[in-house]
């Protein structure tokens, strides 16, 4: 299960770059060439982009790929950096916690916003921070529980 999770959420983050270089392609085209710009195509790659780098965030948790300075934890002993990283762990899963709970706050600010070139309500544009920070407190647990998901 979850080797098809993480095949689906690898091949979302392909389709989302594509989306981007074709509408922004497309938009170039189509304004320069054409001179008939297309509408919303700057809201769509904005969408587009968004999802990438929250999803994408997620998946850098998955991969381990997220800064981190362990010159010094290498040196420890094997039982000590694990206690670090799990210490770590939580502390990152405490900032997501209050991390999702501020975007309750974003949604009822935004409330009846909308975009002006797709005309879409805006939540689908900040539907992507819990969505994002979510996958990241999953793999974070994941991690926890000592699953490994490269």
């Amino acid at each position: 299960m979850w080797k098809r999770f993480n095949r689906a959420l690898d091949s979302l983050m392909f389709v989302l770059l594509a989306a981007i270089v074709i509408i922004l392609l497309s938009q170039v085209v189509f304004r320069y060439v054409l001179n008939n710009p297309l509408v919303g195509s700057e809201d769509a790659a904005k969408l587009a982009t968004i999802w990438m780098v929250f999803l994408g965030a997620g998946l850098a948790v998955r991969d381990r790929l997220h800064i981190q300075i362990d010159y010094f934890i290498e040196k420890l002993p094997f039982r000590v950096q694990r206690t670090i990283d799990a210490a770590m762990a939580l502390a990152v899963l405490g900032f997501i916690a209050i991390a999702l709970y501020q975007c309750i706050d974003l949604f009822d600010m935004q409330h009846g916003m909308k975009s002006v070139g797709l005309n879409i309500d805006i939540f689908y544009f900040s539907a992507a921070l819990p969505a994002g920070f979510a996958l990241m407190a999953l793999y974070m647990i994941r991690q926890l529980l000592g699953k490994k998901d490269v």
